[in-house]
């Protein structure tokens, strides 16, 4: 639902406004003398036209209509300045020595060339494809070429610097028989090639790629390496055969401020609202900036009071709670396993826009691929390599696309080592065998079992499950399906 003009920024100051204690609790907690100007504003008909301007009044209206505006304003810029730092370190950094790197310079694709093993260190990284990045300043439009995969899954996600998902290329929207696509900048009225099969636009001048290129278990990545090379990416210019000499070829790097700093993030934002002007949905946001310092680039406590300048360090603090908060409304826990779906459209919910961007900045848009993860079984008790466990499917997940099961070590998020490298089971795991009725087990265990077949190894020590679901269907997009409960099946 989309709300117009001042009535929008009047309902976002009120929900900022209420996140936990209100104005009054904050300000005013050992104030309740009937003499008081909270109690003369209670009191009051129309406080606005009966309390006089005096010191007190005014400056207590400074910190709250601060303290309002600074959660608004995190709420509301965390993703654009989240997004400024992941594109950086994305781009600026040189390749890592292990190939399961996928960085690349601006205006570049970058591919990891290898899965995951134990010995790599991230986020709970899956084995089911290799990740493609790129970062693109569209100085002018950009062309990406993109090969048959022959049904092999494949996905391209693009999003601007707000975290917005602009469009997926890939086997679920275009096809996998390939194509070239072209990514423009909004306003951009020149000529594009011929055979363009789709354009995406975007209204900030820089977007990202995020995308994975399916990789079977036990297949040859030779052949894969070859299809990652034949996705190109082009300016306009350079795929006409011309040379464009204000092309820019670099990022600036961002400052570094200190964590002491409480207004660290005023100053961050006021960069990537610089660097990303605002679009017409974000005008009337971005022009209350300059009521808490925020303007040409820059954050000046010179133009603020003192009760304005407390009012956003409190604002600061309060706001990365409310962003946690605001998944409240989308997290989901069903039989054990914990969901987070995403909106197509985040809309004018910036809060949660903020807490994905946050959590999960490489994340897919819901239709293409969705995940759930739990750290213990059917008793609640967190899962530990000294107990056997089970889980029973009666039948395959509902998806499009395909599914896995992974396994990770509680603190690290590693793979775990094991003798069969085997670090999770999927719909393509060789010799997976199903029951007569055509369900199937899985066996999560340290001890190996007789039948290994359907066994998922685990450490001595704790662990957690991250299921995948690759275009699910959409009784799980509604999550009316429920996942199979994990179940102890014997303790030692």
């Amino acid at each position: 639902m989309k709300i117009p003009g001042i009535y929008a920024i009047a309902l976002l100051l009120f929900i900022s406004c209420n996140h936990g204690a209100t104005t009054e609790q904050t300000i005013m907690a050992n104030d309740e003398s009937p003499d008081s100007i909270m109690a003369r504003v209670r009191r009051l008909k129309d406080p606005v036209a009966g309390l006089a301007s005096t010191a007190q009044p005014i400056n207590m209206g400074n910190y709250a209509g601060a303290r309002a505006l600074g959660v608004l304003a995190y709420e509301w810029g965390y993703a654009m300045v989240k997004m400024e730092q992941t594109i950086r370190e994305n781009i600026g950094a040189q390749r890592s020595n292990f190939e399961t790197n996928n960085r690349a310079p601006l205006n570049a694709l970058g591919w990891s060339r290898q899965l995951p093993t134990p010995a790599d260190k991230g986020v709970a990284p899956d084995c089911d494809a290799f990740h493609l990045s790129a970062v693109i300043n569209l100085d002018e439009p950009y062309i990406l070429q993109v090969p048959s995969t022959a049904g092999r899954y494949y996905v391209i996600n693009i999003m601007d610097m707000y975290h917005n998902y602009l469009d997926c290329i890939g086997k679920r929207t275009t096809g996998t028989e390939g194509g070239t696509f072209a990514i423009v900048r909004e306003g951009y009225n020149g000529s594009l090639p011929g055979g363009v099969k789709k354009t995406i636009v975007s209204k900030t001048s820089k977007v990202w790629l995020y995308g994975k290129l399916r990789v079977l278990e036990g297949e040859n990545t030779m052949g894969v390496h070859d299809l990652q090379d034949q996705f190109v990416l082009k300016s306009l210019s350079n795929f006409e055969g011309r040379v464009n000499p204000g092309s820019v070829a670099a990022l600036p790097d961002l400052p570094i401020y200190s964590p002491a700093d409480s207004f660290r993030f005023y100053k961050q934002l006021a960069l990537a609202v610089q660097s990303n002007p605002a679009t017409d949905e974000n005008k009337l946001v971005a022009a209350q900036l300059e009521n808490i310092g925020i303007r040409d680039g820059s954050f000046n406590p010179s133009t603020l009071t003192t009760s304005q300048l407390r009012g956003l360090k409190d604002a600061a603090m309060e706001a990365p709670l409310a962003i946690i908060a605001s998944q409240a409304k989308f997290a989901r826990q069903v039989n054990g396993w914990s969901w987070v779906i995403k909106p197509e459209n985040f809309g004018y919910n910036y809060s949660y826009r903020s807490f994905i961007t946050g959590q999960y900045m490489e994340s897919l848009p819901d239709k293409e691929a969705l995940s759930t993860a739990r750290n213990t079984d059917d008793e609640k008790s967190v899962f530990s390599g000294y107990n056997n466990y089970k889980i029973h499917f009666d039948g395959p997940p509902p998806v499009d696309g395909f599914w896995s099961l992974t396994l990770y070590i509680s603190g690290s998020s590693q793979l775990y080592g094991n003798e069969l490298k085997r670090y999770k089971i999927s719909s393509e795991t060789a010799g997976l065998k199903s029951n007569s009725d055509g369900s199937f087990d899985i066996l999560i265990q340290h001890a190996k079992p007789n039948e290994i077949s359907n066994w998922l190894p685990a450490p001595e020590g704790q662990f957690y499950l991250v299921f995948r679901l690759y275009e699910p269907k959409d009784e799980v997009l509604a999550l009316q399906y429920n996942m199979p409960q994990v179940t102890k099946t014997r303790v030692y």
